[in-house]
């Protein structure tokens, strides 16, 4: 008897993945998902949101799992686009280190003109660890307006790119340039009523 209701899940599940967004809507689930935030969370936004910053028919192939959030920090009002490939992107080849991981990341920043001042990449167990790209004293030298960071939080190949823009121009010319250019396998709409890195 248990079976038919998992299965029916499962299937229905993969149903609304493959055409794009939810065919219900649970009462509740944005909300109380935005309460259990930061309370510098301002705002949670969506793949709609930042569509007009993606070159037309290339989002749905080329982008993986992503969210926007407007938070308030020291030096003002900031932007955060947070990544997630897919778990079976040919990236999980340079994976092996964190050295290997990061160099890649600073080639790819460098080809689109933009500077990778960190790269965080975190063991499987959860740990994180540090290959800093940029020293404190380059960093010093010239504003960064974007902090691009890489970690695995439990799997080893679910890891999740970070981006802080200065401004929304700044997060536009951001996906603008650097999401192409990885190339993730298919897309997944974030679902605010989930967790997103699911």
């Amino acid at each position: 008897m248990s079976y038919f209701p998992e299965r029916f899940s499962t299937v229905f599940n993969g149903f609304q993945r493959r055409l794009g967004f939810p065919l219900s809507r649970r009462r509740g689930g944005a909300a109380a998902g935005r309460q259990r935030q930061s309370g510098r969370v301002r705002h949670m936004a969506t793949l709609s949101d930042v569509r007009f910053a993606l070159p037309p028919g290339r989002w749905r192939a080329d982008m993986g799992r992503f969210r926007v959030t407007r938070w308030e920090s020291d030096a003002g009002e900031q932007l955060s686009l947070q990544l997630r490939p897919l778990t079976d992107h040919p990236l999980r080849r340079v994976l092996d280190s964190r050295e290997k991981t990061a160099a890649y990341f600073a080639r790819n920043f460098a080809a689109v003109g933009f500077k990778l001042l960190a790269c965080r990449v975190g063991e499987a167990d959860g740990q994180p660890a540090a290959a800093v790209i940029a020293t404190p004293e380059e960093a010093a030298g010239q504003p960064l307006p974007y902090l691009g960071a890489i970690s695995i939080p439990l799997r080893r190949y679910a890891f999740v790119i970070n981006v802080v823009a200065a401004s929304e121009e700044n997060l536009r010319q951001y996906v603008e340039a650097i999401l192409p250019t990885i190339k993730l396998s298919a897309v997944v709409k974030a679902d605010q009523r989930r967790r997103w890195w699911r």
